[in-house]
């Protein structure tokens, strides 16, 4: 739980008199993932941060390789963006998603989807002030940007294949799961 707590500490001697107490006040917080900032977004049960941004983004460069970790940085519209392909996800899951955030599961995507509604999204995955506070930032694959802003997409940490794996796709009017080759960046989001 997260809060503020006050607390009563005793301890007692080998005869079970009390020995000694301390009281006082203890603050819990929940760390955010990293360079999500401080906003979360609720929908039914679910609490999601925003996108996940990591300093050592920018000088890795996309390969259609599926075996090798990377990440980038890609600037569109003067907002930044950060974008990992799969397996660099995989090995960096508890660094981008700190207990107890976790990366998303494809259900969870699909609970999401079901809460918000798959049709007519813009208004409510769009825009920042949105219920699920997002920006439209398509996706990095290889050296160049896919898209023209209209997509958003973001990993789940569920794999099909061994080149493949679940993600979410958004955009201004749908919203839905799918796949995505393992070497493609894609954004993050962590949920609690």
């Amino acid at each position: 739980a997260t809060g503020t707590f006050n607390y009563t500490v005793s301890t007692t001697n080998g005869n079970g008199c009390a020995n000694q107490s301390a009281s006082g006040t203890l603050t819990v917080t929940i760390p955010m993932p990293p360079g999500a900032g401080t906003k979360t977004w609720t929908c039914s049960s679910q609490t999601w941060s925003g996108p996940v941004r990591v300093a050592d983004c920018d000088h890795n460069a996309f390969t259609n390789d599926d075996t090798a970790p990377h990440c980038r940085s890609y600037t569109y519209n003067s907002i930044k963006y950060f974008y990992y392909n799969w397996t660099y996800l995989d090995q960096n899951k508890n660094i981008l998603c700190p207990s107890p955030w976790h990366v998303p599961t494809n259900s969870e995507f699909s609970t999401l989807i079901s809460c918000l509604g798959s049709s007519g999204a813009n208004g409510k995955y769009y825009p920042e002030s949105s219920t699920w506070g997002g920006a439209l930032a398509g996706n990095a694959n290889g050296s160049s940007m896919h898209n023209d802003g209209s997509h958003g997409y973001y990993w789940s940490s569920m794999d099909f294949n061994a080149d493949g794996a679940y993600c979410m796709d958004v955009s201004t009017s749908t919203a839905s799961t799918n796949g995505s080759n393992k070497y493609a960046g894609l954004q993050v989001r962590c949920i609690l």
